[in-house]
């Protein structure tokens, strides 16, 4: 028979053919453990020690645990009295350093794992692990000023600007194929409408922000057509608007002559022999006046 004494206050009894028995220890010390072996004649007794050390307890924090591409996370390192860490930032790397800033270069979720050390004189060691998960996207929302939004007549020239810097690369799209570059920008919109501006500024490690406001162009717009071609001097010539958002029409017949009307259609007679390509402005309050030039020739 056997009796075990665990050096903490528990013992156990065992018979023969039991060779291999546990024990836990909850408390950290050094303990004399001893086993007393006899067979009914003799006995004879065996002492050991144990080291009981308490292990770390691993914890870190993320900071931003939600970022862009390219930049820097920084870990803080929480754990209690350990000797040692590896860090596994789960895409391939790892550090040694207590509490490392590291960045990563694709957009994913990384489970990122500390194992903590503590190393003890007697030569033990206790480990303990944590795992924490950091999200990597490959833009954020960003933000720009525009010196207007709501123009109330054409031409509208608005100055754009990039709230986003240190940008690499900052690119603007009008939403009307047209296209720009630049931190800075200045943009003329010639004609009326809702446009939805686009704007991506992307940092030099690889991170974009992206935003889009919307730029509405009210006030006059529209086209206008006119007999062309051969005419007797006699002969009164038909001119045409299509329009919106105009007070008055200042008509130009190209002869000198000029009306201002609210009528959208007027005749005109010219009073000389030549060539004439009229044109009209389109009026709207006491400053906005969008003018249309007619491209084809009254040949009188």
């Amino acid at each position: 028979s056997f009796t075990w004494n665990f050096g903490d206050g528990n013992t156990l009894n065992t018979i023969k053919n039991v060779d291999t028995i546990y024990h836990t220890y909850y408390n950290v010390g050094d303990y004399t453990v001893q086993l007393k072996a006899t067979n009914g004649c003799s006995d004879t007794t065996a002492p050991r020690t144990l080291y009981v050390n308490r292990k770390p307890i691993a914890g870190f924090s993320a900071v931003p645990n939600t970022t862009c591409v390219g930049y820097d996370v920084n870990f803080t390192n929480l754990t209690d009295t350990a000797t040692s860490y590896v860090w596994r930032f789960d895409d391939g790397t790892i550090s040694n350093q207590t509490s490392p800033v590291h960045p990563y270069a694709a957009a994913g979720v990384y489970n990122v794992k500390l194992v903590a050390t503590r190393s003890f004189n007697n030569g033990g060691s206790c480990v303990d692990s944590t795992n924490s998960t950091v999200t990597i996207v490959s833009k954020l929302p960003g933000t720009f000023t525009a010196t207007d939004t709501l123009g109330k007549c054409t031409p509208f020239v608005v100055i754009l600007t990039n709230q986003n810097t240190p940008s690499a690369l900052t690119t603007w799209d009008f939403g009307n194929n047209i296209v720009d570059t630049g931190n800075v920008i200045v943009h003329t919109f010639n004609t009326v409408g809702t446009y939805n501006v686009k704007m991506v500024a992307t940092m030099a490690g690889g991170c974009k922000y992206e935003t889009t406001r919307t730029i509405k162009v009210v006030g006059p717009s529209g086209t206008f057509t006119y007999d062309h071609g051969y005419f007797c001097g006699n002969k009164p010539v038909k001119f045409q608007s299509n329009n919106q958002n105009v007070d008055s029409i200042k008509w130009n017949f190209g002869d000198g002559t000029t009306l201002v009307t609210t009528s959208s259609i007027v005749y005109h007679t010219y009073a000389q022999s030549g060539k004439y390509v009229p044109s009209i402005e389109l009026l709207a309050g006491n400053t906005c006046r969008v003018p249309l030039q007619g491209l084809d020739t009254i040949k009188v």
